[in-house]
């Protein structure tokens, strides 16, 4: 069962959230017998989360390179993996960025990821998509897929999210590595989602010809990605310049607007997002969509984690085409980084340091 609760607090902050265009106010969404609470904490900004299906939870640190396991709900001290990634001095977006599990994971035990490579003197020097076995726990044989892509020179756009969708291919994130006039070149892997086969191969259906890895273009700075488990259709978060943060509907040969347009623009040209701030910063990241059979309660919704205030937004989707947004709330639970269901239906959020556990109360 629901209960909404009308915010009473933050009247400045809910204004932030406008669904398709509109200015409406966000309840928050509590579900009955649910509850918040630390799972795993002092942690590296853990930006990636999937669960295997023997209920380990492996997750990603951005600046440390390492992909960590939690097991039986604790924080194992060797990690599963540890990749070479760029640290450069300062703020950076560089580093491990995005992780995902082979969909035949409990066949092959292959565990992908994406990360900023790194010169000797850990500047960074492009950005790959990475093959990992799992074997007894730990990630070996690492197997480079897709080398090279471009990064940002000085921090920042430099995507990274990957997923595996339902027709088998690995779809990848690239932001405009701070040169947004590129966004609108589809034979430029910048400002884009990539589609590869699970070997780093270019399908021969892609969009833009079997030698073009674009399969969307018109992005500025992709975070999260999620399929929809009914309709197998891709969502992605988009961080806008100065507002205009987005979620789109991404569409095979798909034209998002930037830098021509943001937010809603009702142009043909381009696709408008599903969901839209006006001028306000949010910075929408992980995104995920809970299935009947995972969280039954939260199911078909939108998932996503807000950075600049640490929420969990809930989109209701029009269960006609499940593509456009009726209702939105807000979730009882921290998130900034990134949102996945658990093996025991609980929703599992990070934030910078933390990984909460949202969901029925554990037993003994």
């Amino acid at each position: 069962m629901f209960r909404l609760i009308p915010m009473i607090i933050a009247l400045a902050t809910l204004s932030l959230i406008a669904a398709c265009g509109s200015d409406d106010d966000a309840d928050v969404l509590e579900i009955d017998d649910f509850q918040v609470t630390p799972y795993i904490e002092n942690l590296d900004m853990p930006g990636a989360m999937a669960f295997t299906p023997d209920g380990r939870l492996l997750f990603t640190e951005v600046h440390t390179g390492q992909i960590r396991v939690v097991e039986d709900g604790e924080l194992r001290e060797e990690p599963f993996a540890e990749l070479e990634v760029a640290r450069p001095d300062g703020y950076t977006e560089h580093g491990l960025l995005g992780m995902a599990l082979h969909p035949a994971f409990e066949e092959n035990g292959y565990v992908y990821a994406f990360y900023t490579a790194t010169d000797p003197a850990g500047e960074p020097d492009g950005q790959r998509i990475v093959r990992l076995t799992d074997d007894d726990g730990y990630g070996i044989d690492e197997t480079v897929l897709v080398d090279d892509l471009p990064f940002g020179p000085s921090c920042c756009h430099n995507g990274g999210r990957i997923v595996f969708g339902p027709d088998g291919y690995l779809y990848a994130t690239i932001g405009d590595i701070e040169q947004p006039s590129i966004s609108q070149n589809p034979d430029l892997p910048a400002g884009s989602v990539l589609r590869y086969t699970e070997d780093g191969a270019i399908p021969d259906d892609n969009p833009f010809g079997p030698d073009n890895p674009v399969y969307a273009y018109g992005l500025r700075n992709p975070f999260g990605m999620a399929i929809h488990p009914e309709t197998g259709d891709l969502f992605l978060t988009e961080n806008g310049p100065d507002g205009y943060d987005e979620v789109n509907l991404i569409q095979s040969g798909g034209n998002y607007g930037w830098p021509e347009v943001q937010g809603i623009a009702e142009e043909d040209e381009f696709i408008d997002p599903i969901w839209s701030t006006t001028t306000e910063r949010v910075a929408p990241t992980g995104i995920h969509i809970p299935s009947t059979d995972e969280t039954p309660e939260l199911a078909g919704r939108v998932l996503f984690c807000i950075w600049n205030l640490s929420m969990l937004m809930a989109l209701e989707l029009d269960p006609d085409d499940h593509a456009s947004v009726v209702d939105q709330s807000e979730l009882p639970v921290n998130c900034n980084l990134d949102v996945v269901t658990g093996p025991d239906g609980a929703i599992y959020t990070s934030t910078d340091i933390r990984i909460y556990r949202y969901g029925p109360a554990e037993t003994d």
